[in-house]
């Protein structure tokens, strides 16, 4: 079992730990990436073996680490697309976002996200993933309960890029599920009487 951060463990040492990880395990490119409706050219880090990119940036004013992931070629495209955020707070938890630091029973750091996805879909969501969700889901310990979360490994290991991308393509197909989902959900006819399911 997993334990939650709290607000008195190293949250900078653990985004700094896994930073330096991503950023020893992959090659430093300029490029441009959308978000939010808009883009800049940021240093991602190209990890080419898994066929992912990612970009690790502390905000100022914000409460919480910007992890991003992304699973486009570099030399492909123009802008970047971001598959999936894993954004720790940087104090404690909050189930609020998606990411989390993490320890184990031995006290090693691990990346957790909690299955809480965005992407501006209707249906989107936390209950959507574990429903479609393929991978391993663990139990978190947070405030004396357990919540489930997927563990994407010790910020250290050499194993992390090959998670994350897996994991970031799992949330892709999700959202792709989901949306298909929807759109047979929107196809359906009427019920008697004309009057749409929504109306």
């Amino acid at each position: 079992m997993l334990t939650a951060f709290c607000s008195g463990d190293d949250s900078m040492g653990a985004f700094e730990a896994l930073r330096a990880a991503l950023l020893d395990n992959g090659q430093q490119l300029q490029h441009r990436v959308g978000f939010r409706g808009k883009s800049d050219i940021e240093t991602i880090t190209w990890h080419s073996s898994v066929h992912m990119w990612s970009l690790l940036k502390l905000n100022k004013g914000s409460k919480r680490f910007w992890c991003g992931f992304g699973v486009q070629n570099p030399k492909d495209i123009e802008s970047l697309d971001i598959a999936v955020e894993v954004n720790p707070r940087l104090k404690g938890t909050d189930l609020r976002v998606g990411g989390a630091f993490t320890k184990d029973a031995r006290g090693v750091v691990h990346l957790c996200h909690n299955g809480k996805i965005g992407g501006g879909k209707p249906g989107v969501g936390k209950t959507a993933f574990f429903d479609h969700y393929r991978g391993e889901i663990m139990d978190m310990s947070y405030k004396g309960g357990l919540v489930d979360v997927v563990d994407l490994g010790p910020i250290d290991s050499h194993r992390l890029p090959e998670r994350i991308a897996w994991f970031a393509r799992e949330v892709a197909r999700i959202k792709r599920a989901i949306e298909t989902e929807s759109d047979s959900s929107d196809d359906s006819p009427p019920r008697s009487g004309g009057v749409g399911v929504n109306q």
